[in-house]
């Protein structure tokens, strides 16, 4: 009996010890994840986004920023355009701000700050923000397509146009005739009307032998 007792004691020491092993990584990667805050961003592009960072009411802080692993500002210095450093010491704040930001920025930025004066030097826990970034879609516009316009309404334009004009041609024809008649007629009477009968008769039986049965 005692024998099983020492055997089962064992076993379970055994057991804890190999769960205070498994528990260590366990213990530290939530002791280092207390000094990280992370956040999440997900806007459109052409967006401006701030990522947030550590800061205290010491008198010197420097900043840093990460995208991924290479480093694009180092306080106001920045090797991208459209990222700069915000402070707003009353408030204790710090943070980056992007903008115009493209589908190309998605990724993970890190935010370091260390405190250089007053001493003791001190690295304040860093602030993780993951960026994701969507492309706008285009809206494809469809296109009205208007009825093919039917002939019919040009043809019996024309049409109608050209039987107006050949109307206005013959009544323009008619017209005419009408008044070179009636000018012959009046120039006519015009020349004999001051004649005497004998002249009159004598000059018509010359240029109009017709007439002469009418006198």
């Amino acid at each position: 009996m005692r024998t099983r007792i020492k055997m089962y004691s064992s076993w379970v020491l055994a057991l804890l010890l190999g769960l205070g092993v498994a528990a260590g990584p366990l213990v530290s990667l939530s002791t280092g994840c207390r000094n990280k805050s992370l956040n999440l961003e997900r806007v459109k592009a052409g967006s401006i986004v701030l990522v947030p960072c550590n800061n205290t009411h010491a008198d010197e802080v420097s900043f840093k920023l990460f995208h991924n692993k290479d480093i694009i500002s180092t306080g106001n210095a920045s090797a991208r355009e459209g990222v700069k450093l915000e402070l707003d010491k009353p408030n204790q704040k710090a943070y980056y701000q992007l903008s115009n930001v493209q589908a190309n920025w998605t990724g993970l930025y890190r935010c370091e700050a260390e405190v250089l004066y007053p001493p003791p030097y001190k690295k304040l826990p860093d602030v993780e923000t993951v960026l994701v970034v969507e492309e706008e879609q285009c809206v494809t516009q469809t296109r009205i397509q208007c009825p093919p316009v039917s002939d019919t309404f040009p043809i019996w334009w024309v049409m109608a146009c050209g039987v107006l004009t050949v109307f206005s041609l013959v009544m323009t024809g008619i017209a005419a005739v009408l008044w070179h008649k009636l000018k012959s007629k009046q120039c006519f009477q015009s020349d004999y009307m001051n004649m005497k009968p004998r002249v009159f008769r004598k000059h018509l039986r010359v240029q109009h032998p017709a007439r002469m049965d009418r006198y």
